[in-house]
């Protein structure tokens, strides 16, 4: 997703283009299965400023310390060597003119101040003053958490209101058979909220066995579940239907409706799975 304001420049290097730092971590995160929302809500940084990063928009991020400290973040999610993309980022030494880098550090010339050379400053208070820097950039241009997961929330909402209000295409156009699961609701769990049409309880149980972003909102636009559930995790929702969900990463997600499995295979795309659970079924929704 876009503001509008970013390209898509550098994001699918040829062969006969270098890759550029954001390329590589565009492309170790698709690897990955990895959505880019998930990687957003699990770093805690708005999906904006991932999506400049991964365009090679730097000018749209606050500055080198910023960009570096980013791109180290995701290396380690994404458990990915961070010193080759390190290496293409604003702040290294291979970035500096070459007329800079032909000097040694004791060829440089410092300013004096009434006729003395200034006070030089340890390498440790330098460390010191970088790390202090890093941390208040992190502390001024993160939001908070509540605030992150309400935009992703919203933004979720937003997806699924659009993709429902579309036309649905032919199977043949998505490359997918159209897939709805058809399951009556058991009268125990009917009976769980009584005058409640269409309200289900713990309807939806998701198991992971990798990390995987799971979202779930109901029919009038409560969020019933949104966070990143790790290795053997479980978790479960319901709410008034319909009820759309996202799973973030299919290959590492179980999904049970009502007590029987559901195959996300044939309802992904790149991994990732949108859909719409109606009282007859379920159906695709991207």
């Amino acid at each position: 997703m876009s503001d509008g304001k970013l390209s898509t420049a550098g994001a699918d290097p040829t062969p006969d283009t270098p890759l550029t730092a954001g390329a590589m971590l565009k492309s170790a995160r698709e690897r990955s299965g990895l959505h880019i929302a998930a990687l957003s809500a699990s770093l805690k940084v708005p999906v904006a400023k991932l999506v400049a990063l991964e365009a090679d928009q730097f000018d749209l991020l606050p500055g080198a310390v910023f960009i570096r400290g980013l791109a180290s973040s995701i290396c380690r999610s994404l458990k990915i060597d961070a010193e080759p993309i390190l290496r293409l980022l604003p702040g290294h030494p291979a970035a500096l003119p070459a007329a800079d880098l032909g000097a040694g550090i004791g060829d440089l010339r410092r300013p004096r101040l009434g006729g003395r050379p200034a006070p030089s400053v340890s390498k440790p208070t330098a460390l010191t003053a970088a790390a202090l820097l890093l941390c208040a950039l992190a502390l001024w241009w993160l939001p908070p958490v509540e605030r992150i997961r309400e935009v992703a929330d919203q933004w979720l909402s937003a997806l699924s209101t659009a993709s429902s209000s579309r036309a649905a295409p032919e199977p043949a156009m998505l490359g997918v058979p159209s897939a709805v699961v058809q399951a009556p609701l058991p009268p125990a769990a009917a009976a769980s909220n009584p005058g409640a049409p269409g309200t289900v309880a713990d309807l939806l149980v998701f198991t992971t066995r990798e990390s995987s972003w799971i979202g779930v909102t109901d029919a009038a636009g409560v969020v019933k579940l949104s966070r990143t559930m790790g290795r053997g995790e479980t978790a479960s929702a319901g709410g008034a239907m319909p009820l759309s969900v996202t799973v973030g990463r299919v290959d590492s997600t179980e999904l049970l409706l009502r007590g029987q499995r559901v195959d996300l295979t044939p309802l992904s795309r790149n991994n990732v799975a949108r859909l719409l659970v109606k009282e007859n079924g379920i159906e695709r929704t991207d």
